[in-house]
Order: structure tokens, then C-alpha cells, then sequence
């Protein structure tokens, strides 16, 4: 694939996210997040 600049601003965008990541505590949060969200929005639908 090309080298183009949206693919390079992509690809940054997710390593940074990546690296933003790394800390087991915001990882922790953001799973725990999406859980509840995703409990929010199965028994908002249902």
C-alpha cells in the first residue's frame, strides 16, 4: 500500500493510542468502560 499522508496520520494516530495503552490501569478502565456500556446498551435495546 502507498505511503500516503492519511495512511501515515493513521498509522501515528494508532501507535500513539497504542503507547497510550500500555499503562494496565487505562486498559483496565477502558475494558471495564466498554463493559458497562455494552450492558447499557443490551438492556436499553432488549
Amino acid at each position: 500500500m502507498q505511503r500516503t499522508r492519511l495512511s501515515t496520520l493513521i498509522e501515528s494516530i494508532s501507535n500513539q493510542f497504542g503507547r497510550w495503552l500500555y499503562n494496565p490501569w487505562r486498559r483496565l478502565s477502558l475494558v471495564i468502560i466498554g463493559l458497562l456500556f455494552g450492558n447499557f446498551f443490551g438492556i436499553a435495546i432488549s
